[in-house]
């Protein structure tokens, strides 16, 4: 195992506005299980082929808290290493379904300050829909108000009327209310628009001043019980607009959503069809194929077993080619013999 200490970019960071930066320490390795070449990294590392690995693929965090990146200059997926060994990539990616088997670039984590820490999150991608402002720790996103609108739906404004000044544009800016539109103030008739006119009635007989007193009185009242009444009627027409139009709002919501879901389903069933077609496809030329293979491995045996035969006819031949051979050397040895013992007689 080749073992390097240090290279030329590291050396410790300073941050301005914390001091020195507290000490880190990790050590990086070219192979899985701390195999091959290592390097001992104290500061950042924006590309690991220039300090003469070709990736990372285990890593001994000794000190402090650091950052992997999937590419080079700090690019790709994101991987917070703690204090501790990572043998493999499964120790840093976890159950991810797109796993990451080697780092190309590494960096310490600085714990800054809150004061001076802003984030800006959106609801939707390309920094559209709502947007929040995050400078502190927030375990939960629900707690800071952060929820779809069919999470935040109230029953009353009770709840939003005692909630924090600071909270409450929050919770209103994204949450369906049926009493969104109109004040809480609103519900409520004052004391000078009340429909029931009090009359103090005497029994003595009225003189002639007080009656035309009375009877203008009477002449007024029921003007004021009138306007009262109207007032009474446009708000309650007003709030039930309000819930008419939130609950046409809804509808066409719901509406557009099951079409949405329709038009889902249609393209999935569809996609579902053509792969059980392209399946049965592959599934009958993959039969085809092994029957074909079965017939040529049958058409092998019957070659194998017309090989062996001629080798046998051919061994067969050779052998009578050398008995006939040897017959015919003996024959014409015998008669060479029998030609030479004429002659020696004669």
């Amino acid at each position: 195992m080749y073992r390097t200490t240090r290279s030329p970019m590291m050396q410790p960071l300073v941050n301005s506005g914390m001091g020195m930066a507290p000490f880190f320490k990790v050590t990086v390795f070219e192979q899985e299980h701390f195999q091959g070449k290592c390097l001992e990294f104290t500061s950042e590392c924006c590309n690991i082929q220039d300090c003469g690995l070709d990736n990372i693929r285990s890593i001994r965090v000794e000190s402090g808290a650091w950052v992997g990146f999937e590419h080079h200059d700090f690019q790709g997926q994101q991987f917070i290493l703690e204090r501790g060994e990572y043998p493999h990539w499964d120790a840093y990616s976890g159950s991810l379904s797109y796993h990451v088997e080697r780092l190309m670039s590494l960096r310490p984590i600085f714990c800054a300050s809150h004061q001076s820490s802003r984030m800006l999150i959106f609801e939707k991608e390309n920094f559209m829909g709502r947007s929040s402002e995050i400078c502190d720790d927030y375990p939960s996103l629900q707690a800071m108000g952060w929820m779809m609108p069919e999470d935040t739906q109230r029953d009353s404004d009770e709840d939003c009327l005692q909630t924090p000044l600071s909270h409450r544009g929050l919770h209103q800016s994204h949450r369906l209310s049926a009493y969104d539109n109109v004040a809480p103030s609103s519900l409520s008739l004052p004391a000078d628009t009340s429909i029931w006119t009090s009359f103090e009635i005497s029994l003595a007989e009225p003189k002639g001043s007080e009656k035309a007193v009375i009877l203008e009185q009477g002449k007024e009242s029921p003007t004021e019980v009138k306007d009262s009444t109207s007032t009474l009627d446009n708000t309650a027409s007003g709030t039930e607009d309000d819930i008419t139009g939130t609950n046409e709002g809804l509808a066409n919501m719901l509406t557009d959503l099951k079409q949405e879901l329709k038009k889902q389903r249609t393209s999935y069933e569809t996609c579902i069809q053509k792969l059980e077609e392209s399946c049965s496809k592959y599934q009958s030329q993959v039969n085809r194929l092994e029957e074909e293979l079965d017939q040529e491995k049958k058409k092998f045996q019957m070659l194998e077993i017309r090989h062996r035969n001629s080798e046998r006819a051919h061994q067969d031949a050779e052998n009578r080619n050398n008995l006939l051979q040897k017959e015919m050397e003996e024959f014409f040895k015998t008669l060479g013999d029998l030609t030479t013992g004429a002659t020696r007689t004669t």
